[in-house]
């Protein structure tokens, strides 16, 4: 396909081009832009069309056997997952030949994603409520919110639903709580 693609935009086109300003059909500046455009497009769509599938090479890279390709099928997946349901979804566990592997990076991507929810939950900020500080209570806001983000990911990989509930519940309160402590000092710092 990407020869095609190829043959059409970065030689056909120009081609035809040249041929009908030597016929005296078009003028130059029209030739020249046209040449441009045509090869600008041509290497974009070549590119767009040969852009890797990232859930074809996790497949690929989890049914590989050696320890680099661990890390990197764990890495491919995080990746899907931050793209949402859909793309998880879309992985074909069919072809992963090696389930145990793929279980084991799904547990290890749950206890990760846990540690973070926990250190978000856990951290706190004994920084004076000043002006001077609203920035770092956002940041604080922005991990909280992180962890719900979290939670979804915990629960495509199959993590235990109760303790998706119990931290949700958690992360609500603290949210709550975040809230009220940056509006408080926005409102402060006005």
């Amino acid at each position: 396909m990407g020869n095609l693609i190829y043959l059409i935009f970065i030689v056909f086109i120009p081609i035809v081009l040249i041929f009908l300003k030597l016929k005296g059909k078009i003028g130059f500046k029209f030739v020249g832009m046209g040449i441009l455009a045509s090869i600008l497009i041509g290497l974009i769509v070549n590119v767009s069309i040969e852009k890797e599938d990232i859930h074809e090479k996790f497949i690929e890279t989890i049914n590989l056997k050696n320890d680099q390709n661990y890390e990197k099928a764990k890495l491919s997946l995080r990746i899907i997952l931050q793209d949402g349901s859909d793309s998880y979804n879309r992985i074909d566990e069919r072809k992963i030949q090696d389930k145990e592997k793929f279980k084991k990076i799904k547990k290890e991507l749950i206890e990760y994603y846990f540690a973070v929810i926990i250190k978000s939950i856990n951290f706190v900020n004994k920084v004076d409520r000043n002006c001077k500080n609203l920035f770092e209570f956002e940041k604080e806001l922005d991990q909280l919110n992180f962890g719900k983000e979290m939670l979804i990911y915990c629960g495509l990989l199959g993590a235990d639903p109760i303790e998706i509930d119990g931290y949700n519940k958690i992360l609500k309160i603290k949210i709550s709580e975040k809230e009220s402590l940056v509006d408080v000092v926005k409102s402060s710092c006005k």
